[in-house]
């Protein structure tokens, strides 16, 4: 099978998408199209073409003066986006569990173990975690329903590697996912897509205070450089 082309518009986005996923592009980070195109060794126009695509999934947001920045999601956003994929990842296990096959079942188990391998770098973790999630959800074979989810777990990627970053403990007791395989591979629909609703649902009050706290210190700081600069002869 011959490859695929990479074009210099899919290496730009590739190459930004990655960046912001894994927070090495913070929010209200400013993108210049001009550095990236170098980096790469490509022109300026394909980035742009980039950016566009990312400002429609939600990742950059265009500013007056054709000034991109990364989105930055308020904490209520977060807890919104967190809210809905609980309830479409519910409703993907719910359609997954009949479809289910002694293949799929040993497929989720080597994934979830292939999580358990990586605790020690927490990047790696996030990343298999999504790919464990995104299995079950194509399991369901409802591709719009799927690549929704997709997106909704990217949106919140890096605020959950800024929290994991911060701290140890990566599950939530009783929410791990040896809970949720369990009960996925019960082959009880109803049980595995409450299980799932949880288990989705649980980590949002830890996250919303970290974020929240990380916004007060944020803003403390600001305020401080402020009073600062203003004594300033």
């Amino acid at each position: 099978m011959l490859d695929v082309p990479v074009t210099a518009q899919h290496e730009a986005y590739r190459y930004l998408r990655d960046r912001i996923l894994d927070a090495d592009l913070p929010a209200e980070a400013l993108i210049n199209p001009a550095e990236v195109a170098e980096h790469l060794g490509i022109s300026r126009m394909p980035v742009r073409e980039a950016l566009r695509q990312l400002d429609a999934e939600g990742l950059v947001s265009m500013r007056p003066n054709r000034r991109a920045v990364v989105t930055r999601l308020s904490v209520a956003e977060v807890q919104d986006l967190f809210e809905m994929r609980a309830e479409l990842e519910a409703l993907a296990v719910r359609s997954a569990v009949p479809r289910l096959t002694e293949d799929t079942k040993a497929e989720l188990t080597m994934l979830m173990q292939r999580m358990d391998r990586v605790r020690h770098d927490r990047r790696e973790w996030v990343g298999r975690h999504d790919e464990f999630h995104q299995y079950m959800c194509q399991l369901s074979g409802r591709k719009r329903l799927s690549h929704e989810i997709w997106r909704l777990r990217h949106a919140v990627r890096p605020y959950i590697l800024m929290f994991v970053k911060e701290f140890d403990a990566f599950e939530m007791q009783g929410f791990e996912h040896a809970t949720l395989l369990k009960a996925v591979l019960s082959d009880d629909a109803q049980v595995a897509a409450d299980t799932m609703r949880n288990h989705v649902r649980e980590p949002i009050n830890g996250l919303t205070a970290f974020l929240l706290e990380r916004e007060a210190s944020q803003a403390g700081s600001n305020a401080r450089l402020a009073k600062a600069g203003s004594k300033r002869p």
